[in-house]
């Protein structure tokens, strides 16, 4: 899942973006990727039953990735399994929501469709939040047009089906709107620890909800979080 992970690493997303770290909004966002690969496999005429497997690979990884983050929470094992049948509920029900935003209801009256993402959006993203402002919510819904016709209709096949996703540019916030601030210093460090990294680290999940930093130069790991001008340890493979 490091190909989608690295799509929502981006501050832009929590800051400016104003998304919440939690973990739904952060899974929202990466529905809303998944469900863009979802689109191009589904649409894909040339080679269905390829395409229906890839499908099927795409939908196990974000289950097994799920299954770790939600471990990550720290909720009880004897309810993992719980936990992971409501997400996969929601989680399909934000892609329901974007496919009959692009269905042919939409079609003639590109106004609405834009407003019907906008809804999508403030549902499974921001969870309704009464606070978020119409004009963030316009520019995420044009990301989500934008992102939908750079996957699904521009991406080459070739780099499609190597998983050369080329995802574009995440969205130039307008300067006008609220800049985050954190609430307190637990959601700080909270920020730091999931996204403030060196050049080529990433921060992974292992099957049991732990946490771990790779690199993906030097194919390094190590269970403490890697610091710009300190050197790293040795790799725990």
């Amino acid at each position: 899942m490091f190909f989608l992970n690295n799509v929502f690493k981006y501050r832009i997303w929590y800051q400016s973006g104003l998304i919440p770290l939690h973990f739904r909004p952060r899974h929202a966002m990466l529905t809303m990727h998944v469900w863009f690969l979802h689109r191009r496999l589904i649409l894909d005429p040339t080679q269905p039953t390829f395409s229906l497997g890839v499908q099927e690979e795409l939908f196990d990884f974000l289950w097994n990735d799920t299954k770790a983050r939600i471990r990550a929470e720290q909720v009880n094992e004897l309810t993992v399994y719980s936990h992971l049948k409501t997400v996969q509920q929601y989680t399909m029900l934000h892609m329901t929501h974007y496919d009959h935003a692009f269905s042919d209801t939409f079609s003639s009256d590109p106004k609405q469709r834009l407003e019907e993402c906008m809804k999508a959006i403030w549902i499974h993203v921001f969870n309704q939040n009464p606070q978020v402002d119409n004009d963030l919510l316009q520019t995420m819904a044009v990301y989500l047009e934008y992102q939908l016709e750079n996957i699904v209709y521009r991406l080459p096949d070739e780099y499609f089906f190597h998983g050369q996703v080329g995802w574009g540019n995440v969205p130039d916030f307008a300067t006008h709107l609220i800049h985050k601030t954190w609430s307190s210093k637990e959601e700080e460090d909270k920020w730091k620890a999931y996204y403030d990294l060196p050049p080529h680290w990433k921060r992974v999940c292992t099957d049991a909800g732990q946490a771990y930093y790779w690199n993906t130069v030097t194919q390094e790991t190590q269970w403490n979080q890697p610091m710009d001008l300190i050197p790293s340890s040795t790799p725990n493979k």
